[in-house]
């Protein structure tokens, strides 16, 4: 199954963060590839330590996605955010 199989739970959860108060430009799938940018780019990071610091967030954001997914979706999430982890 893709992230595209899960598109109306990917798209009620990234509702879920707004009204939880996230930023109207996160979404699950934005979240999940900042964190697997920022866990490889950690040893190389060049910006700013207000960048490092919101980028680290995406990971606080994750915990609440599996939190809220569908045991398939979380499924689905789970190698990509553990590997990500795994860099971090």
């Amino acid at each position: 199954m893709t992230l595209n199989d899960h598109r109306r739970e990917l798209d009620d959860l990234t509702t879920r963060l707004h009204d939880s108060g996230w930023s109207n430009l996160v979404s699950v799938e934005r979240l999940v590839e900042q964190w697997e940018r920022l866990a490889t780019e950690v040893e190389t990071y060049k910006l700013t330590i207000d960048d490092f610091t919101n980028d680290l967030t995406s990971r606080d954001g994750l915990d609440l996605v599996l939190a809220w997914a569908a045991v398939p979706l979380a499924a689905n999430l789970r190698p990509r955010i553990d590997a990500a982890d795994a860099r971090y």
